[in-house]
């Protein structure tokens, strides 16, 4: 009897595997005369003699179908049929629903805040004193860990040794205002690059103002696309998830 579904008594399943007896076909006189006599004898009436018969001759248990054979397929189908519908398909539902939520995190929040919840696969920007870069959380951080925290993030930006500054121009990174840059050092600021067009000091980069001047628009980070086909605007070097 299984015992999840008691009112089953012909199955074990699902807590154990049913041992189905394999049928065969009568192929020699002898168990075709004990089979005849086995059904003379129940047409007579005379159950005692056929059970006798079957007994005495248990090879042919193997070759007579009988309601107890039946019942054990029927309710072995039951026991499949009930344990799909209410165990394996809602644990499937579960899991696919889980497996879409850990996807849907798995996107852009734009520049961290130390005042929002992120969570693991969250990707935010952060800037540090050497740029502006993309990150990774690996695991579910508590509110106000930096993505610098190397127990929680993970940094994606892919970076270079810095070379040496090219002719006319020196790379000076991030602006701040409290470095004097000197003339033709580039700085990057509110996703900008800005070339200082002479000596200054606090002078916030901006067009306009006599001290910087603008070079180069940054693209935003893009979010990596997570769907079941490639996505068609797609160009050789960008990336996407696909949904199996």
């Amino acid at each position: 009897m299984s015992a999840l579904y008691p009112d089953l008594d012909f199955t074990n399943y699902p807590g154990e595997l049913d041992n189905i007896t394999l049928k065969s076909n009568i192929t020699n006189a002898t168990d075709a005369q004990l089979v005849a006599q086995i059904q003379a004898s129940i047409l007579a009436g005379d159950f005692a003699n056929a059970s006798a018969i079957l007994n005495a001759n248990p090879q042919l248990n193997g070759k007579i179908f009988n309601a107890n054979d039946y019942n054990q397929i029927r309710d072995a189908i039951l026991a499949l049929e009930r344990f799909y519908n209410s165990d394996i398909k809602n644990y499937i539902t579960e899991k696919q629903a889980a497996w879409v939520a850990e996807v849907d995190k798995f996107n852009y929040k734009g520049v961290y805040s130390p005042t929002t919840q992120y969570y693991k696969n969250n990707m935010v920007d952060y800037t540090t004193t050497e740029g502006t870069f993309l990150y990774l959380c690996i695991q579910q951080p508590d509110t106000g860990i930096a993505p610098t925290n190397t127990n929680y993030w993970r940094i994606l930006t892919l970076r270079g040794e810095r070379g040496l500054s090219g002719e006319g121009l020196s790379f000076a990174w991030v602006w701040d205002s409290t470095t004097e840059y000197n003339t033709n050092d580039v700085v990057v600021y509110g996703n900008k690059w800005w070339v200082s067009t002479q000596v200054n000091r606090g002078q916030q980069p901006a067009n306009g103002p006599a001290y910087w001047t603008e070079i180069l628009t940054a693209l935003p980070a893009m979010q990596i696309p997570v769907t079941e086909i490639q996505p068609t605007d797609q160009i050789i070097g960008d990336q996407w998830y696909q949904v199996i």
